[in-house]
């Protein structure tokens, strides 16, 4: 990857970084306050030629950090511009079936700025674009095959099929007619999509090939702003794209776990390794408010660095028609000693708050099991389905939820989420220079 270059008054295409300078000035930091594409869209079409940024407030107009890097970096088609004093366009040309990521602002780059010279907060601007022409062409009648399937598996496999007690054949009648004449793959999955949103599940979606098509977009603040955690933790290191490490002068160590990548078991690993490198530290803390699940494995890895025996930490039932109820009986999860490594035993505070979810709520309830450990900030956000899935008619695939889980004394938490043992607050202005999560975290392991 080419290395960020900082060019007043000019561009570089295809670095890293496009960075213009401005002066620094103190003052409330500025939000991005909506973007086209939306963030988080899988649908967007190829041929769009403009990335558009709108902020909260007016900017200083001869001023960017667009950041980003490598094959998830979009091709630039010229310099950047301000359509006004408020919105920033990047010049883009983009490809079908592919994942893009443009950072406004980092932690490191940050020259968007408000008229009063505060950098704006970093934001990360995810989407995808439509397959293009590898669309797959279907008829009306393995339309109506696939909604049968589709009605099927709602019905039969779904696990949390009732949990907003939606009338489902009544939901699939109305979508009837649009999805029999969906033309393509890809446009079946986009309006299944928006039909199953009425469930508000994350662990919803469709898949055409490669494509996947979420049906539920959740859009919330996390209660972090990793800028200022990157100044309050001494010695901050990103170890990777997943882990970072600090170590604060009276020696407590910080672990920032920000995803559970199955396919980069290797990039974990360097949250494991810290752990042997933090043995000697006289508390710990483990930061997950940025991480929304991915493999429940790697979270029992780390979670078996404090234990010494087999450590039961949450129970779920699984989807089956045949069984009383509907579903199997409770089974019981497990995590145990990591092989390897050295066991932590000091006191330990595991930062949490509202964007946690999925594996990483169950990576929470195993920390609950260790000794010396609580959580601290807000309650998770509160979903978790092990989805499966399930082929349609037309060749579209449909991901369900299959399981509810429940914690350990047997309380579902899907809509609700794990509560925090110290709930801590924090309300907008504070996000700016403090972190008054980490501040109790601290004050609990100090004392």
């Amino acid at each position: 990857m080419p290395r960020a270059k900082h060019l007043p008054n000019r561009i570089a295409l295809g670095s890293l970084l496009i960075a213009f300078c401005a002066a620094t000035a103190a003052g409330q930091a500025p939000r991005v306050k909506k973007t086209v594409p939306a963030n988080g869209a899988v649908d967007v079409d190829p041929d769009l030629r403009e990335i558009v940024v709108e902020f909260d407030r007016d900017m200083v107009r001869n001023s960017h950090s667009w950041v980003g890097g490598g094959p998830m970096f979009p091709e630039l088609r010229g310099e950047p511009i301000w359509r006004s004093a408020r919105v920033a366009v990047l010049r883009v040309k983009l490809e079908p079936d592919r994942k893009y990521v443009i950072r406004i602002n980092s932690s490191t780059f940050r020259n968007f700025k408000g008229r009063g010279g505060e950098s704006a907060r970093p934001y990360m601007l995810r989407f995808r674009t439509a397959g293009g022409g590898a669309e797959t062409l279907v008829s009306v009648e393995d339309n109506r095959n696939a909604i049968e399937d589709l009605r099927e598996a709602i019905n039969q496999r779904y696990s949390y099929r009732d949990l907003h007690k939606i009338d489902w054949d009544a939901v699939i009648d109305e979508y009837q007619s649009v999805l029999e004449n969906a033309e393509t793959t890809h446009a079946f999955a986009r309006e299944a999509g928006k039909m199953l949103a009425r469930n508000k599940d994350r662990h919803v979606f469709l898949k055409v090939g490669d494509v996947s098509y979420a049906s539920h977009t959740r859009r919330l603040r996390p209660n972090c702003n990793i800028a200022v955690v990157r100044k309050l933790v001494p010695h901050y290191k990103m170890q990777n794209d997943v882990v970072a490490t600090g170590r604060f002068d009276d020696n407590i160590g910080y672990i920032n776990i920000r995803a559970l990548p199955g396919n980069q078991a290797s990039a974990f690993a360097a949250a494991l390794d810290a752990l042997d490198e933090f043995a000697d530290t006289k508390g710990l803390i483990v930061d997950l408010r940025l991480n929304s699940g991915g493999s429940e494995t790697l979270a029992q890895q780390f979670a078996g660095c404090f234990v010494e025996k087999t450590t039961p930490y949450a129970r779920h039932v699984s989807r089956d028609v045949d069984s009383p109820g509907g579903f199997t009986k409770p089974i019981t999860r497990a995590f145990v000693p990591a092989e390897g490594r050295k066991r932590y035993r000091g006191p330990v505070a595991v930062l949490t708050g509202r964007a946690v979810m999925s594996s990483a709520e169950a990576f929470l309830l195993m920390m609950k099991q260790v000794p010396r450990c609580k959580l601290f900030g807000e309650t998770s956000y509160g979903s978790s389905g092990n989805p499966k899935p399930t082929q349609l008619s037309n060749g579209v695939t449909v991901f369900l939820p299959s399981w509810k889980a429940m914690t350990l004394g047997g309380e579902f938490y899907e809509g609700k989420g794990i509560a925090a043992d110290v709930t801590v607050k924090i309300s907008a202005s504070e996000y700016v220079r403090s972190d008054p999560v980490l501040e109790a975290a601290l004050k609990y392991l100090r004392e």
